[in-house]
This record gives C-alpha cells, structure tokens and sequence, in this order.
C-alpha cells in the first residue's frame, strides 16, 4: 500500500499538475474553475498526494545548473534531469531523507491525482460532478479506488445526492472513419509522415457552424443531474497496479502498420480497466453510448507532431480542404482575433447558426465571462471578407477571361475546330461565372468594406488547442470562411506554439449513417485529416442514496 493522502491545492498547483498530465485538459485548470464559480457553482481543487518529493532550490556553487546533457562550466556533462547540490555533485532528487536535500530544497507533496471538484445547488437538487477527470490513471486500481472513496465522502459532505465524472482517459483510439484498430502495430521509425491521402471529402458550407463540443459551464447541470442507467461489467482485476493497456495485439509480420496520422502510443485496443476499476467502487457506467452528450464521449483529434511549416500543415490535410483553405485565401477572406469589446459580434453570428442548426445559444454574456476567466488562453476568432480585395481579384480574373475568350474566338474563326470550340465553350462558362461572382462581390460592397463571415472560440492548454464554439453567416458558404479559421489556428497556436495536439473535441460517434445528425460536422473535421478518440463515458455514484432515489423519483413524476 502506498502512503495516499487527500489534500487541497491553490489554482496555480492545481494548473501546473493538470499542464503535466498525460490527460491535462481546458475543463480540468483553474480557468474553467474561475467561469464555473461566476455561474454560481462551488469549486475545490482537491488532490491525491503519495508521500512528497523534494524541489527546488538547488545552489550550484562552480556548476551551471543545465539540463538535457548540456556542458557544465568546468567542461562536464549533467545528465539529463540531475541536479547537484552546491558540494559539487550529490544528487538530490527523489523523496530521500533531509539529510539529502540540499540547502534551500523543500519538501512538497507529491501529487499523483488532481480535480475540479463542482458542487452543483439548485433549489431542488445538490450534487457533485467533474467534467472530463478526475486526472488521473484509471488503470492503476488501487489509486482509483482511493481517490474516488474520498471524493464520494467529500460529496456526501457537501450535502449531494450522488456524484458523476467523465474521465479524459482514452477508452480507445479509432482512426479517421472510426474503425477500430485493434490489429494494427506501431511503425517502428514512429508515425511522422502527415501527408494526406485523399480518401475524404470536406465540404466549408456543411457541419462546420458547431464544433459541437461539451457543454463547459454551469448551464450543462440539468442534464448532468440525470442518473446514469446501465450497469458496466463486472470488474476483472483488483490489483492494486494494472499492467498498461496501450498497446495492441502482438506485433506480426502480418500486422499492418499504424496509420501515420495516428500517434504511435495511442490506446490502440479497449482499456476495459477504466470500467472495471471504477465499478469496484459503486460508479455506475452510462453506457458506450452515441450521440451529442454534455461532456463529449467521442473526440477528432489531430496530431501535429513533426509539422513545422505552414506549407506542411497544408499538405496534411485532404485535398479537397486545402482547397478550400487556398479559395477562402484567394477571395478575400483574412482571419484575426476578436478583442474583448467586439465579442457582440461574436454573439451574435453564433447566436444566429444556433436558430439556424437548432443547437442552445448560451449568451453574450457567458462568451464574455469565458474571455474574463481565461485571457490569454481564450481566442475568439473571425474570418473577415474585405470586399475591395474580393472585387479586385474578380475584376482582374474576369479580364483575364475576357482576353482569353476573345483569343479563342479569333482563333475559331481563323480556323474552326472542335477542339477550340470545346475550349472556347469552357472558357465563355468560366466568364459567365465570374461575371456572375463579380457582381455579387459588387453587391457585398454595398455592405461594407469587411463583412464577417464565421467565427470559432479556441481554448489554449499546455498539452493541447481545443476547438471549441463557432458560427457562421450561410450567405459566404462560397467563400469557405471556416477551413481557413481551423487552418489559422492550427498554425497560430500549434504548430507556431510548439504545441502537437489539436483538438476538434466533439463528434457524435455516428460513421455508417450519412443522415445522422452530425455527420457534416464529422466530415468537416474529417477534410483535416486526424484520429478519433472514444472516452469511457460518463459515470454516476449516488453518494446519499435515499435523497438520490427520492430526486430521481420526483423527477419521473415531474415530467
């Protein structure tokens, strides 16, 4: 048994634990922490600590304290993560007795579990939930069944009636059409070819109004306060350590290769030990379910590792979408960040794609407390059509149509053939068409000098860019406003950040049915070519089971 111990953390121990984790999430800082508290919801960072660790402090005496192999002062080298104390050359890490810490070390917890612990209250109903977490291994039995004791009993305290968690922990890894990839293996060099083939089609004017992420505030609570019904299987093992599940049937000479889109250590086959280990301590699994939930369980992801250029990021995507990233580009369309007085504008185009596609409109004022609780991690982008640049283009191609026309019809007359009457055919219909655009570009003018045409929220965290809101005006479909955004953000806050993971967040599981509800949103995320992630999904324990049978009665009765 380990030395596990509950504890509380301040916000900024709190963000650099969630920085660090394999699984560190927007939902799971103290940003979210900050929005959730302005719509009135009780907030902890609460923590597992397992002993401590020394940190800090260090006092080099003829050494430069350097990382990574680099030189020493005196010509040596440090190895890469060890520290020396100001005598010349003990190691002080680890958790040792404190006659081992150096001068000026302390000693701190060491946390190995963390969470924004919410506590809902309404009039009717109190409980607790956390959104995408608790961070932390769910594999690891003995770890899950402690953490999640104490919070059921921290719960219990806080007066809920049960308590509900979405872990962020892959349940699988799924490629681009969501076919499993059990069978499949790990290249050996590692997957850092993104060129893309062309297997899929995106369309701008279809799916890409909603990222159709979860719902991150408050406002979600009301679906969150329904209890999860179906039973999970029976769990497998009580070990107090599982083995990692990540890996994939044994590697064979028969064993295709890992797509090259897909990250070389993805949970390649069922991590049924999420399941299990929480089962074994009374959680009650919603189910693998399909569909838009509150907290997304299925995810597009892309993997950006091994990009480094504008140009490559482009050449990662399906042809068809950088296409439509070069068109948007070619007509006038420029993407720039919205500042915090301007979010009305934002409001109202998302406000408007909510009517239009039948999703919730959370208000100007939520988009607002979302900047105030973020900053510099919130970017509310628009992509903004100038139409004297619009026009200029058009008027410049429908002249070069022109001189081209007229070329080919003397060129007819001179001597008429079918070819050239096939192309003086062809080239009169490419007149036609951008004469028809010109004037419609003309007509836009009259509007205004930049008229807005989509817009798109993107959350920053240290492992990841998450998109997460957008909207657009269907009267610039034609001008494929939004591949543009997704390709400028990709670069801004990426690629140019350092940054491997982009993260398209929800979709709603659905692959063999082109008529289901979100099927342009997943063909749009598709055109840019990533990976799926399948979570476990959502899990409920009542924490006060009377007072959870009595709501959930007066519920079914209310209705």
């Amino acid at each position: 048994m380990r030395s596990f111990s509950m504890i509380t953390l301040t916000p900024k121990e709190f963000d650099e634990f969630s920085a660090a984790h394999p699984h560190g999430n927007f939902q799971q800082t103290s940003a979210m922490g900050r929005l959730r508290a302005i719509e009135g919801t009780e907030i902890e960072y609460l923590g597992i600590a397992d002993g401590e660790k020394v940190v800090g402090g260090e006092k080099l005496a003829d050494r430069e304290k350097l990382a990574g192999g680099e030189k020493l002062a005196g010509g040596e080298k440090l190895a890469s993560g060890e520290k020396f104390a100001a005598d010349g050359g003990e190691n002080v890490g680890g958790t040792g007795d404190n006659a081992n810490v150096a001068q000026g070390d302390r000693k701190v917890p060491n946390v190995v579990a963390a969470c924004v612990f919410e506590t809902h209250r309404s009039r009717m109903s109190t409980f607790s939930a956390v959104h995408d977490g608790p961070l932390m291994d769910y594999d690891d039995a003995e770890l899950v069944s402690f953490f999640l004791a104490a919070l059921k009993q921290h719960a219990k305290a806080k007066g809920s009636a049960q308590l509900e968690i979405t872990p962020e922990q892959p349940y699988r890894v799924r490629d681009t059409n969501g076919a499993a990839l059990d069978g499949f293996v790990a290249s050996v060099s590692g997957n850092d070819s993104h060129m893309s083939d062309d297997s899929r089609m995106s369309d701008d004017s279809r799916g890409s109004d909603d990222s159709r992420g979860a719902s991150p505030s408050a406002a979600s609570a009301s679906a969150a306060d329904s209890s999860a019904s179906s039973k999970s299987a029976a769990p497998k093992s009580a070990s107090s350590k599982s083995a990692s599940s990540k890996s994939a049937a044994p590697k064979s000479a028969s064993a295709p290769a890992l797509p090259a889109t897909i990250p070389a250590d993805s949970q390649l086959v069922p991590d049924d030990r999420i399941v299990d280990n929480l089962s074994m301590v009374g959680f009650r699994h919603g189910g693998f379910t399909t569909g838009y939930t509150a907290v997304p369980r299925w995810r597009y992801v892309k993997d950006l590792t091994g990009i480094e250029t504008a140009d490559e990021l482009l050449k990662s995507f399906t042809k068809r979408t950088q296409w439509s990233v070069k068109r948007a580009a070619s007509m006038g369309v420029h993407v720039r960040e919205l500042g915090a007085d301007e979010l009305g504008t934002f409001a109202r185009i998302e406000q408007e794609t909510a009517e239009r596609r039948s999703f919730g409109f959370r208000g100007e004022q939520y988009f607002r407390d979302f900047k105030e609780a973020f900053g510099d991690r919130a970017h509310f982008l628009a992509a903004e059509i100038h139409t004297d640049e619009y026009v200029r283009s058009m008027e410049e191609k429908c002249e070069r149509l022109r001189q081209s026309v007229a070329k080919l019809q003397a060129k007819y007359d001179a001597h008429p053939t079918t070819k050239t009457e096939r192309q003086l055919g062809e080239e009169s219909r490419n007149l036609a068409a951008a004469e028809k655009r010109l004037a419609e570009a003309n007509e836009f003018a009259k509007e205004g000098d930049v008229l807005t045409a989509a817009v798109s929220l993107f959350v920053e965290h240290p492992r990841e860019t998450i998109y997460l809101f957008s909207g657009s005006d269907d009267r610039f479909n034609s001008f494929y406003p939004s591949a543009l955004i997704q390709y400028e953000a990709m670069l801004r806050y990426c690629v140019e950040a350092g940054v491997p993971r982009y993260n398209f967040y929800g979709i709603d599981g659905v692959f063999d049915d082109p008529h289901s509800e979100g099927r342009g949103v997943l063909e749009f995320k598709q055109g840019f070519d990533g990976y799926v992630e399948e979570l476990a999904g959502e899990f409920m324990v009542p924490v006060r089971p009377l007072v959870y049978r009595f709501k959930t009665w007066a519920k079914r009765l209310m209705k």
